[in-house]
């Protein structure tokens, strides 16, 4: 719930300074963000705020301080109290967001009392105010973030290939094996797969990480695949492929979710490589320069970028 430029009839907190009521107070949402298969996830979701006159209130359980996460996409609006520690995490099911999704903050009076304080702008000094339950008395439009998920797309591409470890591979050097697994096995160094597990966690750089690594693998893997339709008479069906390159059942199966209609010999052999590896992975070059536009926007609004 995003307070903008609500007027209300007694001073407020705002972390947007020209909206707020007290000088120089501050009143954040402090956060780190990661996800796993399932979940995205809102780590040591906490407030953070300068106001002694809020600390003093929440102390004395006056008040109460609260996140809220909303996707008018799925209409999924949910309430969860917070606090100054750490340790509030939110888990989000991937199932339930789809697009933008927004996160804020507010405290509210848990009951009524009589609000005074010398941290008010000129205005409001030594005006007492009667605060009835339930009023806001601080807020924190928040940020938001884009949650893009497609089971189809993510069950298709975990399918197809996975990224591990080679200790003896140098830094900046990838190993590529198509056919001793039933997957494509990417592998990388330490270092780079650290990386790599960093990166990932980012819902703005997930897809950049896609386009930059996983599709040029996935055109040399499609490549061969179209050599062998194309020029090995043994290959009668398209199913054939998959007693060479296992991982490539999951394409079959995932090009009949996604278009209803079975993947043959010749709709396979009439595209170019370049556009079976976007396709298997879900187009992520056009999502990894949309997801980039929306950091810097989010950014230039003032909002916290993930980790």
């Amino acid at each position: 719930m995003q307070i903008k430029n609500r007027l209300f009839p007694y001073p407020i907190l705002n972390n947007e300074q020209f909206l707020s009521s007290y000088k120089n107070g501050e009143f954040e949402l402090v956060y780190e963000i990661s996800e796993d298969d399932d979940y995205y996830i809102l780590k040591d979701v906490r407030f953070k705020t300068n106001s002694d006159t809020l600390v003093d209130l929440y102390l004395n359980e006056y008040i109460d301080v609260v996140c809220i996460v909303e996707c008018s996409y799925t209409i999924y609006r949910k309430c969860y109290r917070i606090s100054q520690k750490l340790g509030n995490d939110i888990k989000l099911s991937k199932k339930e967001f789809n697009g933008k999704v927004f996160v804020s903050s507010y405290a509210y009076a848990l009951k009524d009392f009589e609000l005074k304080s010398n941290e008010f702008e000129e205005d409001y000094n030594n005006i007492t105010f009667e605060i009835e339950k339930y009023d806001i008395v601080a807020a924190n439009d928040g940020f938001y973030v884009s949650f893009y998920h497609d089971e189809k797309e993510d069950d298709m591409a975990k399918s197809i290939f996975e990224i591990s470890i080679d200790n003896h591979l140098q830094d900046g050097l990838i190993g590529v094996d198509y056919t001793s697994s039933k997957k494509i096995i990417i592998s990388l160094s330490k270092t780079d797969y650290n990386n790599y597990k960093f990166i990932f966690k980012s819902q703005y750089y997930k897809e950049v990480f896609f386009s930059m690594m996983i599709v040029p693998t996935l055109v040399e893997a499609f490549s061969k695949c179209l050599y062998e339709v194309n020029s090995n008479p043994q290959i009668e069906e398209i199913e054939d492929l998959t007693s060479d390159f296992a991982w490539f059942r999951a394409v079959i199966e995932g090009y009949k979710k996604r278009t209803g209609e079975s993947l043959t010999k010749d709709i396979f052999g009439s595209k170019p490589a370049i556009y079976w590896a976007q396709f298997s992975i879900g187009n992520p070059i056009s999502k990894a320069l949309s997801n980039l536009v929306e950091r810097e926007d989010n950014i230039n609004k003032g909002g916290e970028d993930d980790e």
